[in-house]
């Protein structure tokens, strides 16, 4: 008798400014050793794609063994997305732009293309309006488990 293994399926979110600095870009079909830690939506933003796409897991070439909660996997990825969203201003001793609520849009695409982020050209408006630009500001990944290593 053969003994039936479901794949374990997960969706995983990477932010463009990880791609900026290191990393090589993914492709669909590609097979590859990620960190990752799960999603945090008590973040600013986070729910912008969530509403999109549930997701498992925030994916980084910065998280590392040290961080609580981090696991390193062996995984295929079987599909991939842009992740766009208009950013509205935080406000704050540090004000930023994050991800409005309700604006995260997919675009699928077979290789993921990083980006030199400046913001010459696309300037975002004087805080507080709402900027879209023109930029992913991520990407999600479908992801087929292969091995669990941490």
């Amino acid at each position: 008798m053969c003994e039936f293994h479901s794949a374990t399926i997960v969706h995983a979110f990477t932010a463009a400014w990880e791609y900026q600095c290191c990393g090589t870009p993914v492709s669909v079909g590609d097979e590859l050793t990620l960190w990752h830690v799960a999603w945090d939506e008590g973040l600013p933003g986070n729910d912008a794609y969530r509403r999109v796409q549930p997701l498992d897991w925030y994916v980084g070439h910065h998280v590392t063994s040290e961080e609580e909660g981090a696991a390193e996997d062996l995984v295929r990825v079987l599909a991939l997305w842009e992740a766009h969203s208009d950013l509205d201003f935080r406000a704050g001793d540090d004000g930023y732009y994050a991800a409005a609520r309700d604006s995260g849009r997919l675009v699928p695409i077979t290789t993921m293309v990083p980006f030199d982020a400046t913001w010459a050209g696309d300037d975002p408006p004087t805080p507080p309006a709402r900027h879209t630009p023109r930029e992913p500001q991520g990407w999600i990944m479908e992801l087929e488990v292969l091995r669990r290593d941490g």
